[in-house]
């Protein structure tokens, strides 16, 4: 096994920064994944540790190998294109028993280690009945499972993975994060998995890095980045509908520090309420997820904070309903369950949850800390936005 770190790992196209000054460090045996929009430097990424293509700047250590050193076919690792890269004349059991068959393995399997082996992987990637047929007779999700199984079948020290169950079907695919998991274990393998997909990040990383314009924003646990984003594209990036945000002013209330939203003033306390303290007189940017909005219902007691919309959209979603309101201009969206029973043009009031609000420097994007659960006060506004 092996791990993999990067230094300023930097690749340049032309005028293209493809990634910029990447440091991460993949341990040995961990399930890592690079997260990120379209665009992010994630292919290239991958590229790079596997020796596909050439690092501008930086360093690369796999193993505690100098990479510079090693030729792509030394480094010890195997990886699945999003783009399958099959090979049109073999057969499905010849494309998975290939990287088997290589000069730099022969001699390593017998032909019923390697009939078994094979077989396994095809079993396990639900294409055991497909081993007899050619690419060309393959849908795209059975043709990125052969190419997923091609990786598989190897025993590397490092799985490079590249969205590599991105066009199977919605039922499979859910499958398939617990059973890479469990594979990626039982292997002990190391494992640097791409996505565009947070909620594959969630059910699958030991840790992750939010990559933005192939830079790492932010690494940890998912659970870790997902409560505690770093800045705000952290923030947005990490939830499906994506964390709502306000542009708000910070005033003062009781000689305490207040931003007011809609012609509503929230007062707040904690760490977020100290980095407001500071920030008199000038504008921040709220952002609260749709999870953490609700509307009152007419039977609630009065108490939380509040705010009069207006519902615009109704989309359901599995069991919720995403519905997009708008506030004195200012449209969000919340998550409800079916029952709740809002229709456009309803008028309702709409509930902060004040334990689970964030504020960023509108100017930075930088997140200013993280409200304290005593933060509940509300009060009427002062004034207009």
């Amino acid at each position: 096994m092996a791990d993999v770190v990067t230094q300023s790992l930097t690749k340049r196209f032309g005028k293209t920064v493809a990634v910029d000054r990447l440091s991460i460090a993949c341990e040995d045996g961990e399930f890592f994944i690079l997260l990120g929009p379209s665009g992010a430097g994630k292919t290239t990424t991958l590229n790079l540790i596997a020796g596909l293509i050439e690092p501008t700047s930086g360093r690369l250590f796999i193993g505690g190998r100098d990479a510079a050193t090693l030729e792509p076919g030394d480094r010890d690792v195997a990886m699945a294109f999003e783009a399958y890269a099959l090979y049109p004349h073999f057969s499905v059991y010849d494309n998975l028993a290939f990287p088997l068959r290589s000069p730099r393995t022969a001699g390593r399997y017998t032909s019923e280690a390697l009939d078994e082996r094979v077989r396994t992987i095809a079993g396990m990637l639900e294409i055991d009945l497909l081993l007899d047929r050619m690419p060309t007779q393959l849908s795209g999700g059975q043709k990125q499972r052969v190419a997923l199984g091609r990786a598989l079948v190897r025993e590397p020290a490092v799985f490079l993975l590249d969205e590599p169950i991105a066009h199977l079907d919605a039922k499979l695919r859910n499958r398939m994060h617990a059973e890479l998991r469990r594979i990626q274990k039982q292997l002990g393998t190391t494992t640097i998995y791409a996505t565009p997909d947070y909620a594959e990040a969630m059910a699958m990383a030991d840790r992750l890095a939010v990559v933005h314009e192939g830079a790492a924003v932010q690494v940890g646990p998912p659970l870790e980045v997902y409560f505690n984003p770093v800045n705000e594209f952290v923030a947005s990036f990490m939830g499906d509908p994506p964390m709502n945000f306000f542009d708000c002013d910070v005033v003062s209330r009781n000689d305490r520090p207040a931003i007011q939203l809609a012609g509503r003033l929230l007062t707040l306390s904690g760490p977020v309420g100290q980095a407001l303290d500071r920030l008199p007189g000038e504008r921040v940017r709220l952002g609260v997820r749709p999870a953490d909005l609700a509307i009152v219902r007419s039977d609630e007691p009065p108490g939380a904070p509040v705010l009069s919309s207006e519902v615009l959209v109704v989309e359901p979603s599995e069991r919720m309903l995403v519905v997009t309101l708008s506030a004195d201009g200012v449209e969000f969206r919340l998550k409800t369950s079916v029952g709740d029973g809002a229709r456009p043009g309803d008028q309702v009031q709409v509930r902060f949850d004040s334990t689970k609000l964030y504020v960023f420097d509108p100017e930075t994007g930088l997140a200013l800390g993280e409200v304290a659960p005593e933060a509940v006060e509300v009060g009427d506004g002062i004034g207009t936005r």
